[in-house]
């Protein structure tokens, strides 16, 4: 390779990395090793590789220079394209549908005991099955490809549904090795169309979206690659095995830093050079996981998603209550034994306040506001001294409905622990901060209202009760990023909050 080639692939790598931050180049191809020295290494492409052809091997870049990775032994070598085509494929298992099947697989460990991994110098049975990459947590459903008879677990993550296992569909350029337990090589032009019927090859907004309900770059390991082979958490049951990437005639070993999967969009950098988009899983925390592009001539492995959205959020059916004072309409839900308004009050305190946000209602600013007695009574905001007898307080609720006291947000908060997900369920599907995304399985619809710090623009949500602490504070109820807790505030807030009435018993 000449010099305005080297430098073409250096400039490639750094057009990646300055382009977006989930976009880096994860492979190029040079000549010979001298070339490395005119290519950037440094923390910001830690974890890129780069072929050298005249040696046969791989570099990675450590973050400060170009390490060599081990070169295979003669014995080992892989085999060459015509053989390393094999018809391997898995058997017909199971019906023609979908369903809601329980998977009944343990967990499996399994490391190799060397970079390069070969079906000539292995056996079989020392490699994990299909089935051992799953997660036993996970009630995985199932999808029949009715053009093989074969089989694969599906799983629900967010709006998406996708296989749980990389497809194992044969096409003319496609790379059989221990493609019985985790699915074939394509190259990038017939990944396009190997999908089945209902399913298709992801483009760059589904992973992205997949790597955003995986808590981002640096955590997308946990939530997405398989237990055995990697020892990761598999926290969704995505159970991504490690790959096995086919380029230039033969498998060149496992990836050991991650796992790399094809996307439906591509890029032609110049006339000969082709680049496709992958999705890279990776195991480093410091690297991340990420959208890249990878030469299409290069066989990976595809993991297929399902053509619609699936249903998320509240699946049951909300009430409806009119507020008789201003006739505006609020949705309605139980949760447990107690029914809530399914959105914040917005009920005009005041003459001048504009229109309330559908979602996030209106703020008060003060407690004594919020329970309906008047500022002199409340010495400023501060003392109330509310009797007794003075429960259920309606307050600025419309009749009917009341501002909830403390155990009544702790009846609530202890009902989602012993039954869903406290730090998801509670909270709306989106408005969240990046990654913070709920569920709003509950109908409860928490969407976030001010910031606890000036990084997340809104980051958490506060409602007011009608129960005292002391003279300064009362308690309430906060939903935030990662907590849903009751916490004392104090009387006159440092920031307006919200009202979230609850029925009358």
């Amino acid at each position: 390779m000449n010099k305005s080639k080297a430098a073409f692939a250096f400039s490639l790598l750094v057009l990646c990395a300055c382009s977006d931050d989930d976009i880096n180049i994860h492979l190029a191809e040079i000549q010979s090793a001298k070339e490395l020295q005119v290519i950037a290494c440094s923390s910001g492409n830690r974890g890129d590789y780069v072929y050298v052809k005249d040696e046969d091997i791989e570099y990675e870049c450590d973050g400060y220079e170009w390490v060599a990775q081990e070169e295979p032994s003669s014995s080992s070598l892989g085999k060459s394209s015509s053989d390393s085509k094999s018809k391997e494929s898995s058997s017909s298992e199971g019906s023609s549908s979908d369903s809601d099947d329980i998977s009944s697989s343990s967990e499996t460990q399994y490391s190799s005991s060397s970079d390069y991994y070969y079906e000539d110098s292995h056996s079989s049975s020392s490699f994990p099955t299909r089935e051992d990459f799953l997660n036993p947590k996970i009630s995985y459903g199932e999808f029949t490809d009715a053009r093989d008879g074969q089989t694969y677990k599906t799983v629900v993550i967010g709006y998406q549904k996708w296989m749980a296992q990389n497809l194992n569909y044969e096409t003319d350029s496609s790379y059989c090795h221990h493609c019985a337990s985790v699915g074939r090589c394509y190259t990038w032009e017939d990944a396009q169309t190997a999908c089945p019927a209902g399913y298709h090859l992801p483009d760059s907004a589904e992973f992205k979206e997949l790597l955003e309900m995986s808590m981002g770059k640096t955590s997308a390991r946990s939530y997405l690659l398989s237990k055995a082979g990697w020892d990761f958490a598999d926290i969704y049951g995505f159970s991504l095995p490690k790959s096995y990437l086919y380029r230039d005639g033969k498998f060149d070993g496992e990836e050991t830093n991650g796992a790399t999967l094809w996307g439906s969009n591509s890029r032609m950098y110049d006339s000969v050079t082709n680049t496709g988009l992958t999705f890279y899983v990776s195991t480093s925390y410091d690297y991340g996981s990420r959208i890249s592009f990878t030469y299409t001539r290069y066989a990976i492995p595809v993991r297929c998603i399902n053509d619609t959205l699936q249903p998320y959020g509240y699946q049951g059916e909300y009430g409806e209550f009119t507020d008789e004072r201003d006739g505006t309409v609020y949705k309605t839900v139980d949760i447990g034994n107690q029914t809530w308004l399914a959105e914040n009050l917005r009920y005009k305190l005041k003459e001048g306040w504009s229109d309330a946000n559908p979602q996030t209602g209106y703020g008060y600013d003060y407690w004594y506001q919020a329970i309906d007695t008047l500022e002199k009574v409340c010495a400023g905001g501060y003392i109330c001294g509310l009797a007794p007898d003075a429960f259920p307080r309606q307050g600025l609720c419309p009749k009917g409905w009341h501002i909830p006291i403390k155990d009544e947000f702790d009846t609530l908060v202890n009902f989602v622990l012993e039954n869903y997900d406290i730090k998801k369920d509670l909270r709306s599907i989106m408005d969240w901060p990046y990654r913070y995304y709920g569920s709003n399985i509950l109908g409860f619809e928490a969407h976030p209202v001010h910031s606890r710090n000036s990084e997340d623009r809104y980051s958490a949500v506060t409602y007011w009760s009608a129960s005292e602490k002391d003279d300064d504070e009362v308690w309430s109820l906060e939903i935030s990023m990662d907590t849903v807790k009751v916490v004392p505030c104090y009387k006159k807030s440092s920031h307006s909050m919200s009202i979230r009435c609850l029925m009358d018993k």
